[in-house]
């Protein structure tokens, strides 16, 4: 490690330096299992509200005055207690009194089991408990547009940990807040460390390793938000008869393990290249090297000499692309002529309409929640793709902080379905048609290392445009 000089460690080729180290090595093996530890609690802060803010049936308290009024007084009287009115029919008159002026409500669960039962955010107090996840949206989306930056500024471990540590003791602190306005207020700021750790998060996995694993790990973070959710269910269950201060206790405590990340966990590689950090990226690499029984030397020159010839090996892989272009068109052409069109086999069962319908409706569903997941899942592997290393956070976290827009937005469309069933499935179905014609004028990425520069990824799109061209060129010589 000596001998190898700051020039060429500006120059190296971080995915070669990877496959020099050995692309399921040791040191990169910890570092995903110290991530994994960290993910685990990265769904909590959004979806706890789910077991903390559920009241179960309530019914109406009787106040004073109503029962003060002479009204009941025949036994006989049917007392219909609801939940947000209470009221008495008068069986011999048949008149129906109401009282809507509750005095407190009884709860089915105890009251201490959820925060919307222990201060009564139940009925005209009811928008009040949906305030509480839209503040944990826009702590989000504020901590993706303002967070995000520093990730690419100061390093990637070093946003993490902090906001890491400091979501658990937002955390913590939720667990003993005196009201629903101090809580809701720690609720919003959990929700800005939630997104400056996350995904500073799914940028340091994604950068520990080579081009062709970079998809199976962008799919294996996607699966660790639902990883986090199985988690957290069988807590909730076993603290269903606790305080909903104990589960909030409980939760918090797995991000005491962002203490042990400050020792654990190393910084991005890709990051300290970007940024010549020469001192950090010998001592990384001379880490790394140890830990997967490697000579450090050797690493650097066999990823130097790599990316040197990996130059030569693209050239051959453009004209071997121009080749099997020109064999899928004739594939084309044949499947083309074999294929049957519609008209040729017009077989309708009108007597199946409703049936098929209804089948139809089911299918189109999950359809689309089979699309919509793909989609959310490929946009956390395909926008890091996307951007330069020293603004690769700042693109996730704008990215996000529109996702979190479309969260603040969605407990409003319930509203919206009401007066119109058609509107949110219409505005939905619209916006992501906008974004895939979008799409087409961004670069493709897959196969492709993640870019250094901005001049990187405009090559892409050059290279997109010509082979693009040439693939129609040939098209209309060959038809």
């Amino acid at each position: 490690m000596a001998n190898s000089d700051a020039s060429e460690l500006r120059r190296l080729d971080v995915d070669e330096i990877w496959r020099a180290l050995g692309r399921c090595g040791r040191f990169q093996l910890f570092q995903t299992l110290v991530l994994v530890i960290a993910g685990i609690p990265m769904s909590f802060p959004v979806l706890s509200v789910v077991f903390q803010g559920d009241s179960g049936p309530f019914k109406c308290r009787a106040s004073p005055e109503f029962l003060a009024s002479g009204i009941w007084r025949n036994d006989s009287d049917t007392v219909l207690s609801k939940s947000c009115q209470i009221s008495m029919a008068d069986n011999t008159t048949g008149k129906v009194y109401t009282d809507t002026a509750c005095d407190g409500y009884d709860y089915e669960k105890l009251s201490y089991t959820s925060f919307v039962s222990e201060w009564d955010l139940v009925c005209e107090r009811a928008p009040l408990a949906q305030l509480s996840q839209t503040l944990i949206m826009a702590g989000m989306f504020a901590g993706a547009l303002v967070l995000s930056p520093l990730a690419d500024k100061y390093g990637r471990k070093t946003l993490h940990v902090v906001c890491h540590v400091m979501l658990f003791v937002v955390s913590i602190a939720m667990a003993f807040m005196p009201n629903y306005a101090s809580l809701f207020v720690t609720k919003f700021f959990a929700g800005v460390f939630q997104m400056g750790y996350m995904i500073p998060w799914v940028i340091s996995l994604l950068e520990l390793f080579p081009t062709e694993q970079r998809a199976l790990v962008g799919m294996g973070s996607s699966f660790m938000w639902a990883i986090s959710i199985i988690c957290m269910t069988p807590i909730a269950y076993v603290t269903r008869n606790y305080s909903w201060r104990t589960m909030q206790i409980v939760l918090a405590a797995f991000s005491a393990f962002s203490f042990l990340e400050i020792f654990l966990l190393d910084e991005s590689l890709r990051w300290l290249v970007a940024n010549r950090r020469i001192a950090d990226i010998r001592r990384a690499i001379c880490k790394a090297s140890r830990l997967n029984q490697k000579d450090p030397d050797v690493v650097i020159n066999t990823s130097l000499a790599r990316a040197e010839a990996r130059q030569y090996i693209e050239l051959a892989a453009n004209i071997t692309n121009t080749a099997c272009s020109e064999t899928l068109v004739t594939i084309a052409e044949v499947a083309e002529d074999e294929t049957e069109t519609p008209e040729e086999n017009p077989e309708v069962d009108q007597e199946s309409g409703s049936s098929t319908s209804a089948a139809a409706q089911t299918a189109l569903t999950l359809a689309g929640r089979f699309g919509i997941t793909g989609a959310f899942n490929a946009v956390w592997i395909y926008t890091p793709e996307l951007f330069p290393t020293n603004i690769r956070n700042v693109g996730v976290g704008i990215g996000s902080s529109c996702a979190r827009v479309g969260g603040m937005a969605a407990p409003f469309f319930k509203l919206v379905a009401d007066v119109s069933v058609w509107a949110p499935g219409a505005t939905f179905s619209a916006l992501c048609l906008v974004v895939t014609l979008l799409l087409w004028s961004l670069p493709e990425t897959m196969h492709r290392p993640l870019p250094q520069r901005i001049l990187d990824v405009k090559t892409w799109r050059q290279q997109d445009r010509k082979e693009k061209k040439q693939s129609q060129t040939r098209f209309h010589a060959v038809a």
